[in-house]
């Protein structure tokens, strides 16, 4: 996959009959330019895993904007490198599943970390042990865009920089 357009190296339709898909040791590579992802779709009934995957200059390395996203989404153990806009984005809106991101690097990213919108009641945003070197906070947002006021959240271990962090409601994780 060269991540030149819009198209996906992975694409996970709606009506596509999965329950666990797991994506391990897969790396996709773009051309540094604001295009391309790496995962792209929705399936309300499915759980994704993505694990030890590297994601390298790409637009949105893992992208839905369709209602719903996954019933379950895991980022564990991958990277993100010279990321130019969210690198984790399973919903637009209203995300409607679990939210899982620990231990990942994410590396000279520009766009912003993890954006979800509001999560529904019942469910839970896990980012933790994760590591920010060099990035930069999305332009017009921040690093993140998620409201779990109705939802869980547990977030801890992470650093950026260096230094111990824990992302604040400034910041864009309420």
């Amino acid at each position: 996959y060269d991540g030149t357009n819009v198209n996906s190296g992975i694409v996970i339709n709606a009506e596509a009959e999965i329950e666990n898909l797991v994506v391990e040791g897969c790396s996709f590579v773009g051309t540094g330019e604001k295009k391309g992802r790496g995962i792209y779709g929705q399936n309300s009934a499915a759980t994704i895993t993505l694990k030890n995957c590297s994601f390298k200059d790409l637009g949105y390395p893992v992208y839905t904007m369709a209602a719903g996203g996954y019933a379950s989404l895991v980022v564990e153990g991958c990277t993100f490198e010279g990321i130019k806009s969210w690198a984790i984005m399973p919903q637009y809106n209203d995300y409607t599943g679990d939210l899982t991101v620990t231990g990942n690097q994410f590396i000279n990213c520009v766009g912003g970390l993890v954006k979800a919108g509001k999560f529904t009641a019942g469910h839970t945003f896990t980012f933790t042990n994760n590591t920010v070197t060099n990035s930069a906070e999305h332009p017009a947002k921040n690093w993140f865009t998620i409201n779990t006021a109705a939802a869980s959240k547990v977030v801890s271990g992470n650093t950026k920089e260096g230094q111990a962090w824990e992302p604040s409601e400034a910041e864009g994780l309420k």
